[in-house]
């Protein structure tokens, strides 16, 4: 049993369906479009010289050899090979195959066109005759439609041409129904089933069932009839396992969209023989040449071989990709220059391969996508909190919600315009379609639905201005008899969501993470000018050379004696003093670096922003009014929002809290060249100075640490990233801590995005408990 996944798949799944040793019986490809990357390996292990000497044939047959070929004929006189051809199995003399084909709403007339024509290329693989293969088809939808029977079309054009003919149904998604009409009259006599002939059935669909299929999909299988299960964007993985037969991982396909269904078509054989020679490829990429042209490969696929031999985490796998790369130009391809060149613009490839590479989750990341994306590379710096951000991550947006999948990947989109990130908007615009989204929405905010223009007020408080989010805001959503109401669950994922994206977008800056090879549409970093560039050496050194580096060492010595005395004070405030010195951090109006060039977001960007102009707004100086200060011990996640996200969102509410835990305790007792340090007052110094520019305070803090621990270029780092991420820059990020690794730099952006996002949610959850109440 080879196992082979596609796509987003669990590689558990395929090792427990795949023969022992495992290693030699599990593979992986990222998308159908590459699954001949496989072929060299299924030619080594399934070809064989002499197929007659074998015998290595499904049906009875006699063989008739000759040198340098031969022919298998069965025995009851249908000849399967000509001279010269092989392949490692007969196919069946005689086969009924009907196709189950899903006309529901949800496909839309146009993939309802790709459709009839992926199954015209399946027909063109069948042998089509009175005595071989005989098609029938049924569409379905809320009711069942027998569009052609068994035996009725006897010629390929003819019943190619009976399939164009074919009506779109729309409607409903009946699945379960229709299965039970192909037992009760497609394979039935007086359908034009012939007895004895093998039976088989081609189920399309695009979407969950409205019906229990169980049964029919069991009977079905009982009955000895040969299921394959075909599932395009919101199919339902169980559903296909359940329809398809024995062994599963040869019955059941899947892809996201419609227009790569032909990469199916090819791969999907009713007992018939291909018609080219499976051996005959001798390499795993092919290069093919018109007369006087140069070799031609699909330009995505070069960017993506491009950005695995230069960031893929695992050696022999970037060896592999600059092999591949190097045959394509021995061949005559032009290589393309790839948009940005490693995962982060601040940190050095080499440092993240080799502190972050080699990593268990950087492998489960790659099997289950195909890829390891940029953020996850340098996230995995620090690989247990990857671990449990990759959980969430996955949880919010692919697990079973109140909101549909298309609908959370288009409210990231919203939520990381308000902070220019071309990178997350770029990258969730695909899996927006991917996941069935109407791409007439990605025209501008004013193209999406109404009800989710309605949540872009709560987006732009969420982005700049959390604490200034209301019950009125809430119930504005969620009240009774309101047009495009939203219901409680709905908002709930949805504030989780702008609060993800908000903050992710200030890693994405903060860290200066690069955009991936196939976001043609733009960098999600503006590139530093000449003048601004500075070394990516780990202690930051600059042309002061020496001078620089004396400097660095000398901050991390003047650091770890000031952590050293605020150990040992004993000394104790009232509780006044404590409020002055965190209204002196909340007041303090930190100076941003200016930008070198005006940051204005592409237009891809811009479309999905209302009110552009609204940003954070420091709070306000002594003697003006100022927003409220949110008290810790009258409103913290630990007593009051974790309960309520647990009731409102149960299983999210498990994970966020896991995620604000680890990164709160993330230590290797590390700082700059020391070793043995206890970091728990610097971590905490970060976090409680990330509340306070968000309005939130703890009582039993003292926030005079703040500015003995965090020198100044840090604090103006940490406040552009958590506020206006937008405005950050690589020469930010080189000015503060310039003796650290990268890796601390990394972590202290991991507490800034857990932080920001808490701070977030808080005010979310405040307001929602209070329309509650």
């Amino acid at each position: 049993m080879f196992a082979i996944g596609v796509g987003r798949v669990d590689m558990s799944t395929l090792k427990q369906m795949a023969s022992e040793p495992e290693d030699d019986h599990v593979d992986y490809v990222e998308s159908y479009s590459v699954i001949e990357k496989l072929t060299k390996k299924f030619q080594e292990a399934f070809c064989v010289s002499d197929l007659c000497a074998t015998g290595d044939h499904d049906c009875e047959q006699v063989c008739i050899s000759k040198p340098g070929s031969y022919k298998c004929a069965c025995k009851d006189g249908f000849t399967l090979m000509e001279d010269g051809r092989s392949c490692s199995a007969c196919s069946a003399s005689a086969t009924d195959v009907v196709f189950l084909i899903d006309g529901s709403k949800s496909v839309r007339p146009e993939n309802f066109e790709l459709v009839k024509k992926w199954i015209n290329l399946i027909v063109e693989k069948l042998d089509v005759a009175e005595n071989k293969a005989h098609v029938g088809l049924v569409q379905y939808s809320s009711s069942v439609r027998q569009e052609f029977p068994l035996g009725r079309h006897n010629s390929k054009k003819d019943l190619k041409d009976a399939v164009k003919k074919m009506a779109y149904m729309e409607r409903g998604t009946m699945t379960g129904q229709a299965l039970n009409y192909i037992l009760d009259n497609s394979f039935t006599p007086n359908q034009g089933a012939r007895p004895g002939v093998s039976k088989v059935a081609i189920v399309f669909t695009d979407g969950r069932s409205q019906d229990y299929i169980g049964d029919a999909a069991k009977k079905a299988k009982e009955l000895g009839y040969k299921m394959y299960a075909v599932g395009v964007g919101n199919a339902v993985e169980d559903e296909l396992r359940e329809i398809a037969s024995e062994p599963i991982a040869e019955h059941y396909f899947y892809t996201a969209d419609f227009k790569t269904m032909n990469q199916i078509a090819k791969k999907l054989h009713v007992n018939i023989c291909e018609e080219e020679n499976p051996c005959e490829c001798e390499s795993i990429v092919k290069f093919q040449k018109k007369p006087g042209d140069s070799a031609r490969i699909d330009e995505d696929t070069l960017l993506q071989l491009l950005q695995v031999a230069k960031t893929c985490p695992f050696p022999e796998i970037r060896e592999r990709a600059s092999e591949l790369l190097k045959t394509a130009q021995d061949h005559g391809v032009e290589i393309p220059q790839p948009l940005a060149s490693g995962p982060s613009a601040f940190i050095p490839t080499e440092e993240i391969l080799e502190q972050g590479g080699d990593q268990p989750v950087l492998m489960e990341a790659f099997l289950s996508l195909g890829r390891v994306d940029h953020v996850t590379m340098v996230m995995a710096l620090h690989p247990s909190y990857v671990s449990c951000f990759l959980r969430t991550q996955h949880a919010l947006l692919q697990v079973d919600g109140p909101l549909p999948c298309h609908w959370r990947h288009y409210i990231v989109i919203m939520a990381s315009a308000r902070h220019h990130c071309s990178y997350l908007v770029h990258l969730h615009r695909c899996w927006f379609l991917q996941a069935g989204g109407d791409e007439a929405w990605l025209q501008g905010l004013h193209c999406a639905p109404p009800k989710l223009r309605r949540l872009s007020p709560v987006n732009k408080l969420l982005a700049h201005r959390p604490w200034l989010l209301s019950r009125e805001h809430i119930q504005e959503l969620v009240s009774p008899g309101a047009e495009d109401r939203w219901s409680l669950a709905e908002l709930i994922q949805a504030v989780v969501l702008l609060s993800y994206s908000h903050s992710l977008s200030s890693f994405v800056w903060g860290c200066g993470v690069n955009p991936e090879p196939d976001h043609m549409a733009g960098h999600a970093f503006q590139p530093p000018s000449p003048s601004t560039r500075v070394s990516h050496s780990p202690m930051g050194e600059d042309a002061a050379g020496r001078q620089g580096c004396s400097d660095a060492v000398t901050e991390v010595e003047i650091l770890m004696k000031r952590m050293q005395l605020l150990q040992e004070q004993e000394e104790e405030f009232s509780q006044e003093e404590m409020v002055t010195r965190f209204e002196k951090e909340r007041r303090e109006c930190l100076l941003v670096m200016p930008s070198e060039r005006p940051r204005t977001p592409p237009d891809s960007v811009s479309r999905f922003v209302e009110d552009a102009d609204y940003g954070y707004q420091d709070f306000a100086p002594r003697g003006e009014q100022a927003p409220p200060t949110m008290r810790a011990q009258d409103y913290s996640w630990e007593d009051h929002g974790f309960s309520l996200m647990n009731r409102l969102y149960p299983d999210m509410g498990q994970l966020l809290d896991e995620k604000f835990q680890v990164v709160s305790g993330l230590t290797y007792h590390t700082m700059a060249m020391h070793r043995g340090v206890d970091t728990f007052m610097l971590r905490k110094a970060v976090w409680n100075y990330i509340h306070c520019v968000y309005g939130i305070r703890h009582d039993d803090y003292d926030y005079g640490d703040v500015n003995q621990l965090l020198e100044r270029s840090l604090k103006v780092y940490i406040k552009t990233v958590a506020c206006y991420p937008e405005k950050t820059t690589r020469r930010m990020y080189c000015s503060f801590w310039r003796q650290f690794r990268h890796s601390e730099k990394v972590h202290v952006n991991l507490l800034l995005l857990e932080a920001r996002m808490q701070a977030a949610l808080l005010y979310a959850l405040r307001a929602i408990g209070r329309y509650m109440t």
